[in-house]
């Protein structure tokens, strides 16, 4: 699958190969020949020239074969567990690698206007009813239905662990659903105008005519068991059910013929009309948008039914939409199948929209017949009964419908990812300094470099320019506040406002002076001034960014890191103060939605960087918020402690980007998010000990403790003391005072994680006090200049911002 792949490549300049050419096994320079003939060298110069030319011809004719999905019935082709019991690898079989992610990828230009329509009503449609499920005045998803249209089998069964509706999704995996739909929109079109797969159809139209694949002799059947069946012959067009049927006519010239896509006379039917809907409304241009969705969407919505509702009475790839997902396992940054558990995130994606596509249908029909007019009681419209009828017929395993068909492929893959060999190889020098991971080298060094970079960086940051070089205050640190859950805000920002209206330097960048309506001068803040001290606010996060995420235990993944807030409002905050140090307690995981709990990931910050982000809080923030009621009175600065300039929380995708400008900025190699996670699991097999490690899983474990036993251990004593108040152990160190106020995080685990992060900060040189910096070291560069002076940098920051796109506009 992986094609010509290298495994060794000589790449160190000390064995004077510079690359893995030929050449570089030519005789070394100033060294005689022993053929001094010139004949003999001519011809030992063409042999060369031949045997070039001949390894670049033999290179081009791999690469093509290659990108060629090979026969698994061939005896050199390598297969695939999971592809195999799928049966994928059968029906990709001669297909090129890079015309499976061309086939439901849009053209650059020259795309059809209906197309473009029938993705973006479809679009529109799924979000509608996204909406429609969300608790709210437009709800029409009770629970009872939301439990029946996740129950796949049978029915709904209260007493088994079958999960609700996924209602709360986040807005990155809902957006990733619904491209997977309007994905499989596109692979429907180019099949159907004839745009998918040219080279392959091509290769294939050259070959005998015994090995040619034609619907007509070649069927991938997939057997009951979920194995691959053998390939049928037959002249017969695949049969089709009662929802198959269609009675309007189409025209069989305007598809075109393909192996690997069919299409149903129902479907072909539903999409000639689209198309002539489509293009009667873009001939009319009279039309809004609202208008076209109107019209367009009672075409769009019988597409997708007949496309849910096909039944497969031979393969389950005469499906579009299961034709679709085959052409998904191919991974293009490292031209390898992809893993069973990250399928399984493609077949997750499509059973969502067709979750949606079902309830929708359901919703339809009962607005249609018309509400009131059931034989039941009162009330009852019939929906609850149509949507169990359309689940039993359409998502059980007893029908052979392709959402029960998504369903089956889930349920092998949950079965075989566990066994299935995962090559992520983390390697370490002898010395257990640098660990290396998919080409990329780090030192734990050069990790200790850049959170020693990164502070010098953040301590000039923050009390050189966001605490305005004040003095005269003290710097606090964690053990100088004291923890109070109920108090709703904190700041001073009065006394950095003091110092700014006292100093003349930072008067001229900040303030300016405007009339009131009794004509008499006062003060208010420069919006030049306002946004020059928003960018270094948000250089503040950045750095404090670098720090958190490197130094306060082993990361999380990139969407969960944005998550804490730092002040309280309806929730309680995520930053709080215990054992003399900064607490933040993470709640975001990717299984939420799934689970409807949040997790329990507490970590503690070192003394250093505690210090920097208590300073932040309660001074830095209270200028921030001066600032926003200069420009609307009710305005407050937002809970989130990873937020934008103009107020909005942190993309998941900025955390990567940050680290690694850090990376570049302190040089060291690149860090992105995800290979620190794997670099950091490293980190914890190598260099810490068994009860470390115990205490790193405890600070990121979700579940719940047991009930009756602590991880620290109940004695008969405290279990009695705990009995007679008339509560269980769970509620006593739940419930009641506790060393911890957030709800299901026990005193066992909050000690532990903070055992884990001292162990963790302590292992990459964090502590109570900052390693002293050489000269050279301390002069941490910005761009491409080092920090100057205070009354420089006010002045710079004056003249840049005062002039050009920063000039103040009265």
């Amino acid at each position: 699958m992986t094609g010509d792949v290298r495994y060794f490549r000589v790449t160190t300049s000390s064995s004077g190969y510079q690359q893995d050419d030929c050449s570089v096994l030519q005789r070394p320079i100033g060294e005689a020949s022993a053929i001094e003939d010139d004949e003999s060298l001519q011809q030992a110069s063409y042999f060369l020239k031949l045997l070039r030319a001949q390894r670049t011809e033999h290179e081009a004719i791999a690469m093509a074969a290659a990108n060629r999905n090979p026969d698994p019935l061939m005896d050199d082709a390598g297969e695939e567990l999971w592809m195999k019991k799928l049966g994928i690898s059968r029906y990709l079989a001669g297909l090129h690698k890079d015309e499976t992610a061309a086939s439901y990828t849009s053209p650059e230009s020259g795309e059809d206007a209906a197309v473009s329509d029938l993705r973006d009503v479809s679009d529109k449609i799924l979000r509608e009813t996204w909406s429609w499920c969300q608790h709210g005045p437009a709800q029409r998803m009770t629970d009872p239905p939301a439990a029946r249209i996740s129950s796949f089998w049978h029915a709904a069964n209260p007493e088994s662990k079958n999960n609700t509706f996924r209602r709360a999704v986040g807005p990155e995996t809902l957006e990733a659903y619904f491209n997977h739909w309007t994905e499989l929109l596109t692979f429907i079109w180019n099949g159907w105008r004839g745009r998918s797969f040219p080279q392959s159809l091509a290769a294939l139209s050259t070959r005998p005519r015994s090995d040619q694949r034609t619907r007509a002799t070649y069927s991938p059947v997939q057997s009951a068991g979920g194995g691959e069946g053998s390939a049928e012959v037959s002249d017969q067009t695949s049969g089709q059910s009662s929802d198959d049927s269609s009675d309007e006519d189409h025209t069989q010239g305007e598809i075109s013929e393909n192996p690997y896509i069919h299409y149903t006379k129902r479907l072909q039917a539903c999409i000639q009309r689209f198309v002539r809907t489509s293009v009667a409304c873009n001939r009319s241009n009279d039309g809004s948008a609202d208008r076209i969705y109107d019209v367009l969407q009672p075409s769009v919505t019988v597409i997708a039914m007949a496309l849910i509702q096909q039944h497969l009475a031979r393969s389950s790839f005469d499906s579009p939409l299961l034709a679709y997902e085959a052409m998904l396992p191919v991974d293009d940054k490292f031209c390898s199948w992809k893993e069973p558990s990250s399928f399984n995130s493609h077949l997750s994606a499509l059973m969502y929209c067709g979750q949606l596509w079902v309830f929708r249908f359901c919703c339809d029909i009962i607005d249609d017949k018309g509400r009131g007019e059931s034989e039941g009681e009162e009330g009852d419209d019939g929906f609850d009964q149509e949507l169990d009828r359309q689940m039993r017929q359409y998502c059980s395993n007893t029908f052979s419908k392709p959402l029960s068909y998504l369903l089956l492929w889930r349920r092998r893959l949950f079965g075989i990812a566990p066994v299935t060999m995962v090559n992520r190889p983390a390697t370490w020098d002898l010395a257990r300094k640098t660990v290396t991971y998919q080409g990329i080298s780090v030192s734990m060094d050069d990790i200790r470099r850049l959170l020693r970079y990164t502070l010098h960086h953040a301590r000039n940051l923050l009390f050189h320019r966001l605490m305005f070089g004040i003095d005269h205050i003290p710097k606090l640190k964690p053990t100088n506040l004291q923890e109070n859950d109920n108090e709703r805000d904190m700041g001073c920002e009065t006394v950095l406002v003091e110092h700014v209206t006292q100093t003349p330097e930072l008067r001229a960048l900040y303030l300016e002076e405007e009339t009131d309506t009794n004509a008499r001068p006062r003060l208010r803040w420069r919006q030049s001034g306002i946004r020059y001290y928003r960018q270094c606010v948000q250089e503040s996060l950045r750095d404090m960014t670098v720090l958190i995420y490197f130094g306060a235990g082993p990361p999380v993944r990139a969407p969960e890191f944005p998550s804490p807030m730092w002040r309280n409002n309806e929730r309680l905050r995520h930053v709080q103060l215990r054992y003399g140090k900064v607490l933040i307690h993470l709640v975001e995981d990717k299984m939420m939605a799934v689970t409807g709990k949040n997790v329990n990931n507490v970590r503690f910050l070192s003394d250093d960087v505690g210090e920097l982000l208590v300073n932040y809080l309660v001074y830095s923030m209270g200028v921030l918020q001066s600032m926003a009621w200069q420009e609307d009175i009710t305005l407050s600065v937002p809970p989130f402690l990873w937020v934008d300039a103009d107020g909005s929380k942190w993309p998941a995708k900025l955390t990567g980007g940050i680290l690694k400008a850090a990376c570049r900025r302190a040089g060291v190699p690149e860090i992105g998010t995800s290979v620190w996670r794997q670099k950091s699991s490293a980190v914890i097999n190598t260099h810490f000990g068994q009860s470390d490690r115990a205490c790193f899983a405890v600070a990121q474990d979700a579940e719940d403790a047991s009930d009756n036993i602590d991880e620290e251990g109940v004695d008969s004593l405290v279990a009695t003391l705990v009995s007679m108040s008339n509560h269980s152990l769970r509620t006593h160190r739940q419930a009641y005072a506790n060393v911890s106020p957030f709800a299901k995080v026990c005193d066992g685990k909050v000690m532990k994680s903070h055992r884990a992060s001292e162990a963790w900060a302590s292992f990459f040189g964090l502590g109570s006090a900052t390693e002293d910096l050489t000269e050279a070291q301390s002069r941490v560069v910005v761009g491409k200049r080092s920090l100057p002076d205070l009354a420089g940098e006010y002045e710079a920051a004056r003249k840049i911002l005062n002039t050009g796109r920063g000039r103040d506009k009265r």
